[in-house]
């Protein structure tokens, strides 16, 4: 036994450097988010309930995880030691995408580049949260992990270790972060366009895509058909209808397209056109006429690595929604600078080097807006809050009405210059400067945390309980408050 575990330390010993190089970048991208401790959405909620993920969207694998993770029956807020654990699940597949597609050697500035995996202005949203940070990224790990399986020849022991491994991923990815269902197809179809490159023979190639194929749909038919029905919540899982497939999913990728366009500043799409043009230099330089078969995986892995997401009805359009789309451009990169002499590129890596500085300096401003964004939303409630306490002081008073919250509390001051500056900030912001309506502040803060157990009315009912004639109560700087006797109406300006 003992032996065993000295071969396994020799042979982990040479990827604890490029694991910690890559680790680094996050970290420091991230240092701002740790040190703030902003509770993101339903952070709080999460802090307070200790609620999981398994009844609205059958996430089984991320509650297992959560809960080993904080050795316990329920979840705790334990940060920032789950964002620190998904910053290091990313740095290892890092390091397991650049073994792989550097023929099993580890070269430093395709590693660097995978970095942009993880600090894509929109995909950003995912290291913000506390509970769901980790559990997004082993999503995430274990949807490239079967790579490392990838058979060299089709024999039966090799077809049944990949079969094998790749199901079992695939059923931890379907239960721990559906949004993750486009990278192993991508990452498949970068491994195709890189053994046809190599001169393999293309039916070979094709039936491993094709094994590939059937590994990935067999754990998705099971998680369609074989674990319970999802409880209904505020996201639909319904999927297009056949007759609507074609143009439902040009209709869905557009969105998502249009949404990846405007998260990106001005200078920042200067940087990707820049980035654009270098890489297609290196891969034109380095495979000449077979160049053409890298940019078609290209183009097809693009709408490929949003995964089902396409194929739903109302997608979420969400930023996190898009923890995949990175999968498309990582491997690229890796294989277009790998194998090339120093001078092309560090060259020709110059603007892709830029863009990840430009990326990792959004991270930290975005960081630094939430945390004066948090003071700013903690300050909001707390007024209001007090203002209420001094209306109905009696407990009973309290419960026997609804509460509605219309309005915005806005961006605070420093939002307000992220926000300028940095588009992706105004769509990752936007749950969390909503105001103190329905959703995280107004019942995990007015409710539960101050201890004011009223029924929080849905957005839809406010116009039908608190119209103009009804009277108002209290007037401030910053709301109106106005009861009807069954309903308090509070107006933030």
């Amino acid at each position: 036994m003992i032996e065993k575990v000295r071969c396994f330390v020799k042979t982990m010993r040479p990827f604890v450097k490029p694991f910690l190089v890559v680790f680094l970048i996050y970290a420091f991208a991230m240092l701002a988010v740790w040190r703030s401790g902003v509770s993101f959405v339903d952070d709080r909620g999460r802090a307070i309930f200790g609620y999981a993920w398994t009844s609205d969207f059958n996430r089984f694998s991320s509650t297992a995880f959560g809960l080993a993770m904080n050795v316990n029956d329920r979840l705790l807020d334990i940060s920032p030691w789950p964002q620190i654990l998904a910053m290091g699940i990313l740095s290892v597949v890092s390091v397991m995408l650049v073994y792989v597609f550097c023929d099993k050697k580890i070269k430093y500035l395709p590693l660097v580049l995978t970095a942009f995996f993880g600090l894509l202005p929109l995909t950003v949203e995912c290291w913000l949260y506390k509970f769901d940070a980790p559990c997004i990224a082993l999503a995430v790990f274990v949807s490239v992990l079967p790579i490392l399986w990838w058979p060299k020849e089709l024999t039966k022991k090799a077809i049944l270790k990949f079969g094998a491994v790749t199901m079992i991923c695939m059923l931890v990815m379907w239960t721990t972060y559906q949004a993750a269902s486009g990278i192993f197809p991508v990452v498949v179809l970068y491994m195709a366009a890189r053994e046809y490159l190599a001169e393999k023979k293309w039916k070979l190639v094709v039936k491993k895509v094709a094994l590939a194929v059937v590994w990935f749909v067999v754990p998705a038919l099971m998680f369609k058909f074989l674990l319970p029905e999802p409880v209904k919540s505020y996201r639909t899982n319904e999927m297009l209808a056949m007759v609507d497939l074609i143009p439902g999913i040009l209709r869905n990728f557009g969105a998502h397209i249009e949404l990846m366009v405007r998260s990106l500043n001005i200078w920042q799409k200067i940087l990707v056109a820049m980035t654009g043009v270098t890489m297609t230099a290196l891969i034109v330089y380095k495979y000449r006429v077979k160049s053409v078969i890298i940019l078609i995986a290209f183009l097809v892995a693009v709408p490929l690595s949003i995964g089902a997401y396409l194929l739903l009805e109302e997608p979420p359009l969400t930023p996190r929604s898009l923890v995949g789309v990175g999968m498309a451009f990582v491997p690229l990169m890796v294989m277009a600078t790998n194998g090339i002499s120093k001078t092309w590129q560090f060259v020709c890596a110059a603007p892709s080097l830029v863009l990840l500085y430009s990326f990792m300096m959004f991270v930290l401003a975005l960081s630094n807006g939430l945390s004066d964004q948090e003071r700013w939303a903690n300050y909001r409630v707390e007024d209001l809050v007090s203002g209420l306490s001094e209306l109905y002081p009696d407990a009973d008073d309290v419960a026997a009405r609804k509460i509605k919250i219309a309005g915005d509390i806005g961006y605070s001051k420093v939002m307000q210059h992220v926000a300028e500056k940095y588009p992706a900030a105004t769509e990752i912001v936007t749950f969390q400067q909503t105001g103190l309506s329905y959703a995280a502040w107004g019942l995990t803060k007015v409710r539960s945390y101050y201890n004011r157990y009223q029924e929080f009315e849905e957005n839809y009912a406010y116009a039908e309980y608190c119209g103009e004639d009804v009277e108002m109560v209290k007037d401030t700087y910053y709301y109106t408050i106005r009861d009807n006797g069954d309903h308090v109406c509070v107006d933030l300006k």
